[in-house]
């Protein structure tokens, strides 16, 4: 029979897990709304920045969502 894993590794998993998953969402979503903010927004600055901003945070809400869910798992 194998042996149980200590909570720490478990734990310790889990949050690189989610610290690898939220950088890869942010950039993902930066380099999105980066694109299409080349699209949509004529002209530069604000507009595209904000359009940019707003990818990054819906890429770092994902990753929040995901890995809240798994954290909350484990304290079950």
């Amino acid at each position: 029979m194998p042996k149980p894993v200590p909570s720490e590794y478990i734990v310790d998993s889990t949050f690189r897990t989610g610290l690898s998953l939220s950088l890869t969402n942010v950039l993902a979503g930066f380099a999105v709304g980066g694109l299409a903010s080349v699209v949509l927004v004529r002209g530069g600055g604000a507009g595209r920045k904000a359009v940019a901003g707003f990818g990054a945070g819906a890429g770092l809400g994902s990753a929040w969502a995901k890995v809240s869910g798994e954290v909350e798992a484990l304290w079950k």
